[in-house]
C-alpha cells in the first residue's frame, strides 16, 4: 500500500495572528463550502495561531465543526508570519496543503473544484484565480481550459511566481532536506513569500514537474484589502524567491529581472501609502510588533530608497513617483487629480 493512501488527502493550513473574528468567519465559510463538496472525510483544516492577545483560542476552541477536522496550535511566543508560514508546512500530514489567508475567503464550490483537479491531474502544484479588490471582474489567470496544465520548467517557474497570493497556493507535500530547510528558513526571515520558495522546492523534488491552473476565481479578498500590516522590506524582498535552484536552473535570468520589478512594486506601495490609498494597520501583525506598523518604517524606506537610474529611465511612472517620494513632493498628486478632473 502507497504510505500516502493512509494520509489526509487535503489541508487547508491556516496561519493567524490577532483576528479572532476573521477566523471565526473563515471556518464557517469554510464549513459551508465542505459541506457542499460533500468532502468530509477528505479535508483538515489547521491553524497556527501565532500567539494571539485576542480570543483567537477561545473562537477556534469553542467551534464545532461538524464536516471537517481541526487542528488547533497556538505558538508558545509570536514567531513571525513567515515561520508561521514553513511551520504549518512541515507539520501538515497530507499528501496537499493549501495555505489560506485568514483574512481571504472562499467562493461557492472553490473547495470541490480544487479537490477534483488535485485528484484528477496529481500535479506538484495548484493555483487559481483570486479576486482582489472584492469587485474585481480581472483574471489571474485566464487559460482557455477549465484547468491547464504545465510542464515545462521554465514556464512553471513564471507562472509560479507570476501572482504571489498565499491563498491561491496548493502544494504536495513532500520531505525537505536538511539543507532545503534551512533555505526555507532563511527566505522567511527576510522576504514574505516563503510559500513561493516552497512551491519551487516542492518542483525540485519531482521527476515530472507538474502544475495546475484554475483560471476561475476561487477566493477573494475581504474588505480590509487596501490595509498594510507589514514593513516595506516584504515588496523589496520578492525578488529572492527567485534565487531557489529550481529557478536559477531552468530560468537563471529571472531573478535579476524580478529584482527590478520588486524595485517598481515597493516604489508603488509607498507612493501609495503616502497618498493614502493603501492604509497601514497600527495593530502590528505577525511581521512587526503592536505600534510598529507606522509612517516610520515606511518613511525610513523612502529614505533609503536607491536610486536606480538604469531601472528608473525605463519606467517613466515608476520615475515620477519615485522623484515625487525623494522630494516630498507627494501633495502634487491631488494637485494633478484636481487638474484632471477639471479638464474632464
Amino acid at each position: 500500500m502507497n504510505p500516502n493512501d493512509k494520509m489526509d488527502f487535503l489541508t487547508i493550513a491556516i496561519p493567524t495572528f490577532n483576528r479572532a473574528k476573521k477566523i471565526q468567519r473563515l471556518l464557517q465559510n469554510i464549513e459551508t463550502n465542505i459541506l457542499a463538496s460533500h468532502l468530509k472525510e477528505k479535508i483538515t483544516v489547521f491553524i497556527s495561531d501565532n500567539a494571539s492577545t485576542d480570543n483567537t483560542k477561545e473562537i477556534v476552541s469553542s467551534f464545532n465543526p461538524k464536516n471537517f477536522n481541526l487542528k488547533y496550535v497556538c505558538q508558545g511566543k509570536n514567531i513571525g508570519g513567515e515561520p508561521n508560514f514553513t511551520f504549518l508546512y512541515h507539520h501538515v500530514e497530507s499528501q496537499y496543503i493549501w495555505f489560506m489567508g485568514d483574512d481571504d475567503l472562499l467562493l461557492p464550490g472553490a473547495i470541490g473544484k480544487v479537490y477534483k483537479a488535485l485528484e484528477t491531474f496529481k500535479p506538484d502544484a495548484l493555483l487559481f484565480s483570486f479576486i482582489q479588490p472584492p469587485s474585481s471582474k480581472i483574471k489571474t489567470f485566464d487559460f482557455p481550459e477549465d484547468i491547464a496544465t504545465f510542464h515545462e520548467p521554465k514556464i512553471i517557474t513564471e507562472l509560479l511566481g507570476r501572482y504571489p497570493k498565499m491563498s491561491i497556493y496548493v502544494l504536495k507535500k513532500v520531505e525537505f532536506s536538511l539543507e532545503e530547510i534551512k533555505r526555507t528558513e532563511e527566505i522567511s526571515l527576510t522576504t514574505g513569500y516563503s510559500f513561493i520558495d516552497m512551491a519551487y522546492t516542492v518542483m525540485a523534488h519531482s521527476q515530472t514537474p507538474k502544475l495546475c491552473i484554475i483560471s476561475e476565481p476561487l477566493a477573494t479578498c475581504d474588505e480590509d484589502y487596501m490595509k498594510i500590516y507589514a514593513t516595506p522590506e516584504i515588496w523589496n524582498g520578492l525578488w529572492k524567491v527567485f534565487l531557489n535552484p529550481f529557478v536559477v536552473k531552468h530560468s537563471p535570468h529571472l531573478a535579476r529581472s524580478r529584482q527590478r520589478e520588486s524595485y517598481y512594486t515597493l516604489i508603488s506601495v509607498l507612493f501609495a501609502i503616502k497618498i493614502g490609498k493603501y492604509l497601514i494597520d497600527d495593530y502590528g501583525g505577525e511581521y512587526l510588533p503592536p505600534g510598529h506598523a507606522d509612517m516610520r518604517c515606511y518613511d525610513k524606506s523612502i529614505h533609503e530608497l536607491d536610486w536606480r537610474m538604469d531601472w528608473l529611465v525605463k519606467a517613466p511612472k515608476q520615475f515620477i513617483k519615485f522623484i515625487l517620494l525623494k522630494t516630498r513632493l507627494t501633495f502634487l498628486y491631488f494637485i494633478y487629480e484636481k487638474i484632471k478632473k477639471y479638464i474632464n
